[in-house]
């Protein structure tokens, strides 16, 4: 994705048993945003402006999407699987999911080191960034969480 903006049908066509169809426009934001031409008119303005209060959640988001998934807590909060129960209707249902990227992408990230102690070891071992969305785009969508690749 050189330009900033791509379009997908199928991101895990050569990871699955199956294949899964999901229309994804994806749009590389902040801190350099794509050129305007490159992105869709109907969402421009709005993505400009977006942009703007997004830069600086990065880094602040990265670790509450950590602690969401009990691995800088070391299993000590739990978050609830996501699901959606969608109601029937005619129009097709989309979701928007964003993704934030740290300003420090190559940092390590993993349990605090205040909550691991011989009593309670971690969990779950430590990770860049990269290698996290890595996986995350690789994955099958078999329903089980990305976090189990990280447990030690």
């Amino acid at each position: 994705m050189g330009t900033g903006v791509s379009f997908l049908s199928n991101v895990d066509l050569f990871h699955s048993k199956a294949a899964s169809w999901r229309d994804t426009l994806q749009m590389t934001l902040g801190p350099n945003l794509p050129e305007l031409e490159e992105i869709p008119g109907v969402c421009r303005d709005e993505l400009v402006d977006w942009n703007q209060y997004a830069k600086q959640l990065g880094e602040v988001l990265m670790e509450l999407l950590c602690e969401g998934l009990g691995i800088l807590s070391n299993n000590e909060y739990k978050s609830s699987e996501h699901r959606v129960l969608a109601n029937g209707c005619q129009e097709p249902r989309i979701s928007i999911a964003i993704f934030f990227n740290p300003l420090k992408r190559d940092n390590l990230f993993g349990p605090f080191p205040e909550l691991i102690s011989p009593e309670k070891p971690a969990v779950y071992r430590e990770f860049v960034y990269t290698d996290y969305i890595k996986r995350f785009f690789t994955k099958e969508l078999d329903g089980k969480s990305l976090t189990n690749y990280y447990k030690l």
